[in-house]
């Protein structure tokens, strides 16, 4: 009974992590971002090549950059924290 329960608390916790950007590179986090944003930028190559250099703070900064003035655009974020 106790290595079943251990297998649900496990199972549980990976299905956590997994859905949190814990296990996620920071590239595969923006272009996530990007994809899902309006616009024409749902095309994985491009989300590719604008987040190519993401690093460990592009969310935070891609999420500073979105508060601002221009509005709710991740595709432009990323463009300003990446660098592209």
């Amino acid at each position: 009974m106790k290595k079943l329960l251990g297998i649900v608390v496990l199972g549980l916790s990976l299905s956590i992590l997994t859905a949190c950007d814990i296990l996620k590179s920071p590239q595969e986090i923006c272009m996530n971002m990007v994809m899902k944003g309006p616009g024409l930028s749902n095309d994985p190559g491009y989300a590719a090549k604008i987040c190519a250099l993401a690093n460990k703070g592009t969310k935070k900064c891609m999420k500073m950059v979105m508060k601002g003035p221009i509005g709710n655009d991740p595709e432009y974020a990323a463009r300003q924290c990446t660098g592209y």
